[in-house]
């Protein structure tokens, strides 16, 4: 038995963003965020069934992407592709919470679970109530759930869920249902699935992805190994394979049905590959007369000539029958899909994908280019500047420059991709049973990347130049689509001048034209400068922001900001920080304007008592000239640090303040606050694993 509760007026959100090719920025619907409460992960997923997810891959801050809490902004540190090299969608999908200006209230739930018959039977039941910052005055959510799965042997496994959730709260006062059934049977030659799934509008809490709501699906799969034959010298082995599946989806909100099914046969070997099949789909839509069918003939063929590392291959759906003209599905037209995958060097790929599509209700084409770098041990690198040389303890101040994919020797890595999609009929009569909800970054509203109207061409090009003492990368981006453009150049780089001094600096450009919104355009750059000597000397960090923002017939805004820490150990015991900083904002807004200077100086003592304790005392003020506004932030704080390389210390600020703009001013507010701090390199991880039993012997 597990349970839970807690008091917050913090509100869970999920946003679905559909990836464009570029780095963004995507911005999510709800701002601004807590703080390190976001989850972001990209979901692939089949294109012909969005519930079908392909692939996942987590993502971690400052690694994968930047985030601005206040204006929630996402920029991926690579371009995010809008397909994969089979064409399916890619999907953004954040999960975050807000704070709102509420009463708390109290979260709280329990999981009953059990384990009978040796294991082979689990078993549960799980109940939430919620009443979070979007509850104010409500009853809250409430959900109530029970489980069991049930292994009939090593191969065999059934799985029962159903669970029930009523809403009411600010945003929505909604119920509903959802429910599970599956069966599966897994071999060394056989995998068979038969399930049943439904979720009713409105059923979750807000957590449930939109390729799944308010959708019924029916159906099974099979996939059963049919034979293997090897060449004579042993050198190459085929295995043929049958794959089959039948399903039924209905759209709970709108009364739609698809019905599918389709067999495939297919005969893969290293140097060939083969498939033959049928597909045979049926829609009905919300009024009885409006039926869609369609009868297709599946071939493809794929050849790779293992010498020249080249790899050719060809896909084709041709329609067969049809029961009247122009009632072909959108989802199913005439189709072709042409692939090239070109190896580079040892580890990089180049991919590439051409679709056309000539259908009665969809048409149009869709190109995809990219390289891909998968080195040995299956785990992909990242040419970053954060580090540049192998001494743990050199290190540039400041994360700057873009990810590249592609090594092409130990300084150059260079990126590129290319997506498109241009239709070539304009009246098509596009209707789709269960679209996929995600939305795009230059538009509102749902968008399904198979069936959409919107035509669109991204592109990106970098590189990357890295030596033992200095690194420089930049990217240019550009996507241009029937609701707007965008173009993004990012450029940074790094120096070590010394073993003591270092030099960094970062750039971005953006600029969109929206034809429903105002032109946007901003500029930023940032200059960093460390001298960090490797003893106890004078360390001083010095970091200076220029930032400018116009919008047509809205704002126009202007920011400087510099923040200058020097810290410096005045005796064996005893440290001393002092930092300054100054910022400058001119502001014009809906034809008024406003400008001012904001200055901050502060300073931290900190005397060890002993060698695991110690005292400090801090005091930070602040004025800002445009409103003659005044703030102080001080207070005690002690430390504690119970192993080498770890530090805690508790605090007090007697007074406070915030400003964002500020580094030094992060734990300004007033109140109390704790910091944790931790060195972790290769001997720290290496005691660590010691400490715990997993060490070598």
């Amino acid at each position: 038995v597990t349970a839970f509760a807690a008091e917050t007026n913090q509100s869970f959100v999920k946003d679905e963003l559909a990836a464009d090719g570029t780095s963004g920025p995507f911005r999510l619907r709800t701002a601004p965020l807590v703080r390190s409460s976001e989850v972001i992960t990209i979901e692939t997923r089949n294109r012909f069934r969005a519930d079908d997810v392909v692939n996942v891959r987590n993502l971690n801050r400052y690694s994968d992407y930047d985030i601005d809490y206040t204006t929630g902004e996402i920029f991926f540190r690579q371009p995010v592709p809008a397909t994969d090299k089979a064409l399916n969608p890619n999907v953004i999908v954040v999960d975050y919470e807000t704070s709102d200006d509420a009463d708390r209230g109290v979260t709280a739930g329990v999981r009953a679970a059990a384990r009978l018959a040796d294991g082979k039977v689990q078993t549960g039941i799980t109940l939430v109530h919620e009443k979070d910052g979007a509850s104010a005055q409500q009853d809250g959510s409430t959900l109530v759930a029970a489980d069991v799965t049930v292994k009939l042997d090593q191969s065999t496994e059934l799985r029962a869920e159903v669970a029930s959730t009523e809403s009411d709260t600010d945003l929505r006062n909604t119920s509903g249902e959802a429910y599970l059934l599956e069966a599966t049977r897994r071999t060394e030659k056989l995998n068979v699935t038969g399930y049943v799934r439904e979720e009713t509008e409105g059923f979750g809490l807000g957590q449930q992805a939109s390729n799944t709501s308010a959708i019924r699906r029916i159906g099974a799969q099979i996939c059963a190994e049919i034979g293997v034959s090897e060449t004579a010298n042993g050198t190459d082995r085929s295995i043929r394979r049958l794959q089959a599946q039948a399903y039924r989806e209905t759209n709970l909100s709108e009364g739609a049905e698809r019905t599918v099914a389709d067999a495939v046969v297919t005969q893969d070997s290293q140097a060939f590959g083969a498939s033959v099949g049928l597909r045979a789909v049926s829609e009905e839509f919300d009024t009885a007369a409006e039926t869609r069918q369609s009868v297709l003939l599946l071939a493809g063929l794929r050849k790779t000539f293992l010498d020249q590392g080249l790899s050719i291959s060809a896909t084709f759906e041709e329609p067969l029958a049809l029961a009247e003209a122009n009632n072909e599905s959108t989802l199913f037209p005439r189709r072709a899909v042409l692939g090239l995958d070109k190896t580079l060097g040892k580890t990089a790929t180049l991919n590439v994908r051409h679709e056309i599509t000539d259908g009665d209700n969809a048409s149009g084409q869709n190109t995809v280019a990219g390289v891909t770098w998968q080195p040995r041990g299956g785990t992909q690198v990242r040419a970053a500047t954060d580090m540049l040389t192998s001494d743990g303890a050199r290190r540039i101040g400041a994360t700057v420059g873009v990810d590249q994919v592609w090594q092409v020797n130990e300084a150059w890595t260079v990126s590129g991709g290319l997506t498109r999609r241009a239709n070539v009929s304009g009246d098509d009569d596009i209707r789709d049973v269960a679209p996929d909800a995600a939305a795009g970054p230059l538009e509102d509203g749902v968008r399904s990347p198979l069936t959409e109207a919107e035509e669109f061409t991204s592109a990106y090009l970098g590189a990357s130049f890295q030596t033992e003492s200095m690194a420089a990368s930049g990217r240019i981006e550009s996507r241009d689509s029937t609701s707007g453009e965008r173009l993004v150049a990012t450029l940074g780089g790094a120096r070590e001048i010394t073993k003591t001094l270092s030099f960094s600096a970062a750039s971005r450009y953006q600029k969109e034209k929206l034809h429903d919104q105002a032109n946007r355009e901003q500029t930023d750059v940032r200059i960093g400068a460390a001298w960090r000597p490797r003893g106890e000397g004078l360390v001083v960090l010095n970091r200076f922001d220029v930032g400018h923002l116009k919008e047509d017939t809205v704002q126009d805004r202007s920011k400087i900001v510099n923040n200058l820490a020097v810290n410096a150990m005045v005796s064996k015991q005893t440290q001393v920080s002092v930092y300054h900083g100054i910022k400058h904002v001119r502001t014009e807004f809906n034809g008024a304007s406003a400008s001012g200077f904001t200055h901050l100086i502060g300073g931290e003592v900190r005397h060890d008592i002993t060698k695991k304790l110690d005292l400090g005392f801090h005091a930070t003020w602040t004025s800002g000239d445009a409103n003659g506004t005044q703030a102080w932030s001080y207070g005690p704080s002690i430390g504690y640090s119970p192993k080498k390389n770890v530090w805690v210390s508790v605090g007090w600020n007697a007074a406070g303040f915030d400003d964002d703009d500020f580094e030094a001013a992060k734990f300004k507010q007033q109140g109390p606050y704790i910091k944790l701090r931790a060195k972790f390199d290769q001997n720290t991880i290496k005691g660590l694993a010691d400490q715990f039993g997993f060490g070598a012997d």
